[in-house]
């Protein structure tokens, strides 16, 4: 986890480490920003929430900004409004409930405490002069509540003080964490960090003057080392590092809702794990109401999530059983009488109310943390200790949160709600569904069941019909491959197949291929099973084996339908594949998918299936073939050294110099170094040679080679050009396309 130049160094110019002339230096010399707009430099250096709200701004806004130099860190006042903002800092989102129970179980000086905002707040300064008086006088002990319920303090008021400079822990806070990443990165050792910040404030100089003058670094080095990104403190999380003070300390709604962890909570500092070790305006606030500063240490946002599930799950279950034996032993004990205990059940009947309601919003918070993660697929999987859910993102499985069994029924009920399936039914597998209405779009979900030895396994899969109308060189197709598939989709009839293994993005090449030829003029009619995205103009039916509808009978019972484009799900046995080639044979242009690795071999697999070798040569247009592989994280991309090995695996001669590049791993692609993927294709159209080949039924190495001479691209050649554009890794490459040829 690295921060960026831009944000260190005017961090550090805010608080006096830097002179104003060694900070544009740095500034004109940061290889990194080098051709990047502000809109880059925006994103790069602010949260994703913040850059969301500032691209809501006019653009004389963001011109306004460009010129001053905004530091993305310090409050400020707005010229034209005077009121204080602060720029590039994501907002805290803490509830007043939320904020009154950390300052109630802190216990926090309501001297210390009440004394900032009145300095901060001169409307409220008289009536909390005097809510103080009387609470010192009088002893009163709950201050904070009687305020919150005058909406004397509410969590708009304490957000508002938190975000000002004048906040009694905001040097404290990003000083720290300064002192750490200078430490961290070998700039000078945290212990001597002090020492010399001292001689520079004595002697009233800039930091790193009285750093050079102790002659510890050079003025080159000290540039050199703060124009490149530093790293930044981080943890390797575990939940045995949460502190029992520290977790108790804050609700588990904002723990969640902020994702943070508590680790440490002592009267120096308190320690926290973020995903962004640069979280001021969370730093700040909790600062505020613990009245200490706040440390701040990086870690994945999965790890924090996960670490939160457990720490706090078990947390509440804890005090679910202590409240329960508490209460048995007191009526064993006579304190508590029979009728009471009978009420004592009824309240927990309603607690258990809330209880299911608090498991409405764990699941819903796992869907919609899947949907910002962009995973295709939600696994909940029950172990012998606990309920484990994995996401699927591109292609591969994160585990996110083991889950405690107690409540895995509860989440299990829930989603068969949701999906419309039998609560009750646990012996058999179950098929469902549901949709989302999301912050920008609607999402649709294919929920499945299956029974397990340690319980029902449920997938769930997000289902984005935003990913269906991306065009040819989204899908990764180089301009030759578009070329030839475009001449394809002209064809008034023939067979059109894509060929891969499953998950390699068939099924969405086949829907783009659709919808740049579905007009009013045409019939498109398919059969899927099932039906994964609803194309509008497009007839689409499901399979339906109860009624007698597969995809041999639903494909006859089109053919009587007047259509002129077919889609054909999958071609799965030799019915369907006769009926689909007779049918791509009289007048009808069909797509659809077979599983099989190359073009050759699916000639091959339709020969298996019984299809006579005249009919395939004469039937069939053109095959696809094509793989799936991650994209580098543009986030975090750097150039990668390499060696013999993999260019002989690649088979590049050794003397090439190309230059190829991997991730580094960052948040932004959960610590992978991969975010997104594009496809690798092989666009393979049977002229003359080729239908003779096959109709003689030749090997498949002769097709290839045939189709080769002809100018197709191979699923080699373009898989090197994919990593030549610095698009993929070597490694992905090696792993999803050249082991499996």
């Amino acid at each position: 986890m690295k921060v960026q130049p831009y944000r260190l160094i005017n961090l550090c110019r805010e608080m006096g480490i830097l002179t104003d002339a060694l900070h544009e230096r740095l500034q004109s010399s940061m290889r990194a920003y080098d051709g990047k707009s502000l809109i880059d430099i925006m994103k790069s250096d602010v949260s994703t929430s913040a850059f969301k709200e500032l691209a809501q701004v006019s653009r004389d806004t963001l011109l306004e900004i460009a010129n001053q130099d905004i530091n993305p860190f310090r409050s400020r006042k707005d010229k034209k409004t005077g009121a204080n903002r602060t720029d590039g800092l994501q907002p805290v989102n803490l509830q007043d409930d939320e904020m009154l129970y950390i300052l109630r179980l802190n216990q926090t000086p309501a001297e210390t405490f009440l004394g900032v905002l009145i300095e901060l707040k001169p409307a409220l300064k008289d009536e909390l002069k005097a809510a103080l008086k009387k609470f010192k006088n009088e002893d009163q002990d709950d201050l904070y509540c009687d305020l919150f319920e005058r909406r004397r303090l509410d969590a708009n008021i304490i957000s508002a003080a938190a975000r000002n400079s004048e906040h009694p822990y905001y040097d404290d806070n990003r000083m720290n964490q300064i002192r750490r990443i200078f430490s961290l990165n070998e700039i000078v050792e945290e212990a001597l960090f002090d020492e010399i910040l001292q001689e520079a404030i004595d002697a009233h100089q800039y930091f790193c003057e009285a750093l050079f003058q102790r002659g510890k670094i050079t003025e080159g080095k000290f540039v050199e080392l703060l124009s490149e990104p530093l790293e930044l403190p981080t943890l390797s999380l575990k939940p045995e590092m949460v502190s029992d003070d520290a977790s108790a300390l804050f609700p588990t709604g904002c723990v969640r809702r902020e994702t943070f962890l508590p680790l440490e909570y002592r009267p120096e500092y308190l320690h926290i794990a973020v995903a962004d070790p640069l979280n001021f305006s969370l730093a700040d606030t909790l600062s505020l109401l613990t009245c200490r500063p706040v440390r701040m240490s990086g870690a994945p946002q999965n790890k924090i999530i996960d670490c939160i599930n457990q720490v706090y799950s078990v947390r509440e279950a804890s005090l679910r059983a202590n409240t329960a034996a508490k209460e048995k032993a007191e009526i064993a004990s006579g304190k508590m009488s029979a009728g009471q205990g009978f009420h004592a059940a009824a309240d927990a009947d309603e607690e258990s109310a809330v209880d299911s309601m608090t498991t409405v919003q764990l699941v819903s918070k796992i869907i919609e943390d899947a949907m910002r993660a962009n995973a295709t697929d939600i696994h909940m999987e029950p172990t012998q200790e606990a309920l484990r859910v994995r996401y699927r993102i591109d292609g591969v499985l994160h585990k996110i949160s083991d889950l405690p069994r107690s409540i895995m029924a509860e989440i299990i009920s829930r989603v068969k709600v949701m999906a419309n399936m039998d609560v009750t039914e646990r012996r058999r597998p179950q098929d469902g569904n549901f949709s989302l209405q999301g912050e920008r779009s609607k999402y649709d979900f294919r929920v499945s069941t299956l029974p397990c030895m340690l319980g029902e396994k449920i997938v769930i899969r997000a289902l984005r019909n935003q990913t269906v109308v991306a065009g040819l060189t989204d899908l990764g197709l180089e301009q030759n491959q578009q070329d030839a598939l475009r001449k394809l989709l002209q064809r008034t009839y023939g067979c059109i197949l894509t060929v891969g293994p499953t998950g390699s993005g068939k099924t969405t090449t086949l829907y783009t291929a659709l919808n740049l030829i579905n007009n009013e003029n045409r019939n498109l009619v398919t059969i899927e099973d099932p039906v994964e995205y609803q194309l509008p103009g497009v007839n689409q039916v499901p399979v339906n084996f109860r009624a007698n509808v597969s995809f041999a009978s639903g494909l006859r019972s089109i053919l009587r339908q007047d259509p002129d484009v077919i889609m054909v799900g999958e071609i799965r046995d030799p019915e369907t594949a006769q009926v689909a080639m007779r049918a791509a044979l009289t007048g009808h242009l069909v797509f659809s998918t077979l599983h099989s690795n190359t073009g050759p071999s699916a000639i091959s697999s339709l020969g298996h299936m019984g299809v006579p070798h005249f009919l395939i040569s004469t039937s069939v247009a053109g095959i696809i073939s094509q793989r799936l592989v991650r994209l580098i994280c543009q986030e975090c991309k750097t150039p990668q050294r390499v060696t013999k090995t993999m260019l002989a695996e690649l088979g590049l001669p050794p003397e090439s110099k190309p230059k190829f590049y991997e991730g580094k791993g960052c948040d932004a692609c959960w610590g992978t170094g991969k975010h997104g993927r594009v496809g690798i294709y092989e666009v393979m159209v049977i002229n003359a040679k080729l239908r003779n080949l096959i109709s003689d039924n030749a090997p498949e190495s002769a097709i290839l080679e045939a189709a080769v001479a002809d100018g197709m691209m191979t699923l080699r050649e373009n898989a090197i050009l994919k990593i030549k554009a610095g698009l993929t890794t070597a490694e992905e490459i090696i792993s999803s396309v050249l082991m499996n040829e």
